[in-house]
Parts: structure tokens; sequence; C-alpha cells
């Protein structure tokens, strides 16, 4: 069992980034490093990365040599091969300290852990999915795996089920008619079953 807690923010510039044209380069460097995230192995080749992203060698190349030489990339010696590097550790305490959500909600997260002894999240909706910013560990023997950074679907977790059941109506369809992964054997992947599921969500005030 896990206790989640919801918070959503709204960006006042909204608009105005939705018009601005994003930079090609940084685009693609960052799709280097969440391809990294994302792989499940522990480092990749050149030809790995540029293959999986449909680039061209020499730019791959190019952009992971640079993202090398800034310390977010590292290459194995005997293999020749890239893995994350350890610069990236100190973003992940600065979003810790600076982000407003965190900051705001964690000593929420240690109260309700102390009350009812279970670990204590705080996700808010990414994307089309469902993102774990904060958590506190429960202190008794039951362990629960997530990880800080983690992005789930909403439709099969039980937070990201207590996010989908409050969204706008019309979000609401749009997720329903989208293709919903099977996770595990008790994925709900019909939409109207999964109506029907955000209907009991929001009776009972909880998701499983």
């Amino acid at each position: 069992m896990s206790i989640n807690i919801y918070s959503a923010m709204q960006n006042e510039c909204e608009g105005d980034m939705a018009t601005t044209k994003n930079i090609q380069s940084i685009e693609r460097a960052f799709s280097i490093l969440e391809l990294f995230q994302n792989s499940g192995t522990p480092d990749l080749s050149v030809k790995d990365i540029s293959e999986s992203l449909a680039l061209n060698k020499s730019t791959a190349f190019g952009l992971i040599n640079t993202l090398t030489n800034l310390g977010y990339l590292q290459q194995n010696p005997e293999n020749q091969k890239y893995a994350l590097g350890l610069k990236l550790l100190s973003f992940s305490n600065a979003v810790k300290v600076q982000n407003i959500i965190i900051r705001a909600v964690h000593p929420y997260l240690e109260e309700l852990q102390q009350k009812y002894g279970e670990t204590a999240h705080c996700a808010v909706k990414y994307n089309n999915g469902v993102i774990y910013v904060d958590k506190v560990e429960a202190t008794g023997s039951i362990y629960i795996s997530t990880q800080i950074g983690t992005v789930n679907d909403l439709h099969c977790t039980g937070v990201g089920k207590c996010i989908l059941a409050y969204l706008p109506e019309e979000e609401q369809e749009r997720i329903y008619a989208s293709n919903l992964r099977t996770m595990t054997y008790h994925t709900i992947t019909n939409s109207e079953q999964l109506r029907e599921e955000m209907a009991k969500v929001r009776q009972n005030g909880y998701a499983t």
C-alpha cells in the first residue's frame, strides 16, 4: 500500500512557449540522454545511439563527444561504449532542493508516512503519464520499489488512476481512445471498463 498525493501547477508562460521553435541540436542531445534512461542497458555504442535515434553517425558522435566532455556521459575504456555520467547526479539533488512542488509537499508526505506507517508518494501528471517527484519511505517491513523520476501510464497505476479520474472530461476521453498498454495481467485496456473504473475511483475517493 502507498499513499499518493497528486499536485498540479499551471505554467503562465505555456502559451508563449508553445509558439517558440525548438532548437534541433538541443533536442537531439536530450534524446540521447533519454535513450540511456529508457534503454535498460548499462552502456551504448555510437552505432547503437545513431541507429536508435535515426541520426547520422557523425552527428551522433559529435553530440556524444560534447556530452562526454561536459561530464553528462562517460566512456568505458574497455569497450569504448558510453554510459550516463556522474554529473547528472547533481541535477537530482538540485531538483529536490529547488522544485516548488517538492518543497511544498515534502512536509505533508512526512506527516502521512508517520500517521499511517506506509510509503507516501507525490506524483504529478507528465505528458500522457504520471511521474513520481518525491516520496517518504515506510518504516515497516513492506517496501514499495518506486523510484523518483519514474514515469508510468495513467491507466495502470493507483496514483495514475487518481489523476486520470479528475482530469477534464475531454482529456479523459482522449486517453480512453489511445492505445492503452498492457503492463500486468490486471491492466485495464478496454476504454469502457476504464470509464467504469474511473467512476468507482471518484465514488470511493481512492484508486488501486
